[in-house]
């Protein structure tokens, strides 16, 4: 019978509570909290950020890519502690944080990811 196993049959067994506050099948690092803002910066002085929508991809620092709808501008994603790179995309535009985002385990994380409003007039101005 596997260790945990027998400490937590112990632990019943002495106390009588159907509760069990052991967390045996844990594996690996708690995870972190990345909550994050996807909207347009730049422009005209007074001209106030837009929340956009589309994907958010974050790739740690091993590759492990996880990629998450953004509706109004919004994002919370749970992710294994490590050093992330984050990279929105709305429409054909790609617009990533300035730095690397740092997830700690069971922590909290914010992040903002700003599309220039300069590049977003240029993309939709086809004029040429």
């Amino acid at each position: 019978m596997d260790a945990c196993i027998r400490a937590a049959a112990g632990v019943l067994l002495i106390s009588g509570a159907g509760i069990l506050a052991a967390d045996c099948g844990r594996v690996g690092p708690v995870e972190g909290v990345l909550v994050g803002t996807f909207e347009t910066g730049g422009g005209p002085v007074g001209l106030l950020p837009e929340r956009l929508h589309g994907i958010m991809t974050l790739t740690s620092t091993s590759g492990t890519q996880v990629s998450v709808s953004i509706r109004h501008g919004e994002f919370t994603v749970k992710l294994p502690p490590g050093s992330y790179r984050a990279l929105g995309r709305w429409n054909d535009q790609m617009c990533t944080a300035p730095d690397r985002v740092l997830i700690r385990s069971g922590r909290r994380t914010v992040v903002e990811v700003v599309c220039k409003r300069a590049l977003l007039q240029r993309i939709g101005d086809k004029s040429g």
